[in-house]
């Protein structure tokens, strides 16, 4: 199923009723859960309660938390590669 996920190009939104399948595909739901990961620009651990998105970056997939601050970073770092 995690290939299923991977190899998409673009996912732009997930309904909140589908993350936990998803993230259960994606075999991310327990580090989820027990916060294991944390949020790629500030450190944050993330949970259900904080994760604004997941996106892909040098093949793995990152984390970040609903921190404005850190959201506006992803999204200016994926504005200026689209602009490559």
């Amino acid at each position: 199923m995690q290939k299923r996920w991977l190899k998409r190009e673009n996912v732009h939104a997930i309904h909140k009723r589908d993350l936990e399948t998803i993230l259960k595909d994606l075999r991310l739901y327990e580090k989820i859960l027990s916060e294991s990961v944390s949020c790629s620009i500030c450190g944050s651990p993330i949970n259900l309660g904080n994760l604004q998105c997941l996106f892909m970056e040098e093949n793995q997939i990152k984390f970040c938390c609903t921190n404005l601050k850190c959201y506006n970073t992803i999204l200016l770092k994926k504005k200026s590669l689209n602009d490559k």
